[in-house]
């Protein structure tokens, strides 16, 4: 049988594992989210240069359910019709962003995408100062710990140190979550100015990840009052089924936080009164 250039390559057989299922159950929660469209419309034309937001569009089309693709794949999920996506496509391959199957005629993602990760690790002054408090907690609990700092309506994971257990939560860098339903991210809104944090819950979308997902702004505004009277946040299976997580605010010298230390582990190994307890 001859295989379609535009097919998908051949998958390998899939085990229903406690990993997979967790990954499983991870999916649309931590999702990269890319706006550039909305943005664009909302943007003054006259600096807005929409072929840098057409180019990223294309990248962002790769993710974990899409490794790799076709022209016609790039075309149809960007909306860019296939001559523009042609286009774009060859270019960020001769950059060095993307690679090309010879064979499936298929393009991945390059390592040289990592080059923007790489320059904001390397300019960013909060991870490097908090290295070794990190890696103490992370030697105390055995759990994956993590630094998240706030894009908009979201937070993003710029550093983390692994969990030693098989099944805990594995997270990497770049890594994303909603703001108003993390416990990393509830950590830092309560302690924003008021009206700040206020604009951002109602900017956000608030999808119910699970049926504990709280999602009513004032609900959520009554949780911020509880973080601030006690300086940590706890939030129970609100993104994951069967988790929990711990995050604590990082401030600047202005005393505004700017990122928040969090912990999320399996509620099986950490119930709530142990994880207040011991972190």
């Amino acid at each position: 049988m001859v295989q379609s250039r535009d097919a998908a390559p051949p998958k390998p057989a899939k085990t229903d594992t406690a990993v997979t299922r967790a990954a499983r159950s991870f999916k649309g929660v931590f999702d990269p989210h890319f706006e550039g469209r909305a943005i664009a419309e909302k943007s003054d034309q006259r600096l807005f240069i929409n072929s840098v937001e057409k180019a990223l569009r294309v990248l962002y089309a790769f993710d974990d359910s899409r490794k790799s693709l076709t022209i016609a794949s790039i075309a149809e999920s960007t909306k860019l019709g296939r001559s523009g996506a042609q286009r774009f496509v060859y270019t960020l391959e001769k950059l060095g962003y993307l690679r090309k199957d010879p064979e499936t005629r298929r393009y991945r993602l390059s390592p040289r995408v990592l080059d923007f990760a790489a320059a904001y690790m390397r300019t960013d002054e909060l991870a490097p100062l908090l290295i070794e408090h990190f890696s103490e907690l992370n030697h105390a609990c055995g759990e994956s710990v993590t630094l998240s700092e706030p894009d908009g309506t979201e937070i993003v994971i710029v550093t983390r140190l692994a969990s030693r257990h098989m099944f805990g939560a594995h997270f990497f860098t770049g890594m994303r979550s909603r703001i108003f339903c993390a416990s990393a991210g509830r950590a830092i809104l309560a302690f924003l100015p008021a009206a700040r944090a206020i604009e951002i819950i109602e900017r956000s979308e608030r999808p119910a990840f699970t049926k504990h997902t709280i999602t009513d702004k004032d609900a959520i505004l009554a949780e911020l009052t509880k973080v601030r009277r006690d300086g940590f946040c706890i939030a129970e299976q609100e993104s994951v089924p069967d988790t929990i997580s711990i995050g604590v605010p990082v401030f600047d010298y202005t005393r505004l936080p700017v990122a928040a230390v969090n912990i999320f582990v399996p509620l099986s190994r950490w119930p709530r009164a142990r994880m207040v307890r011991e972190l």
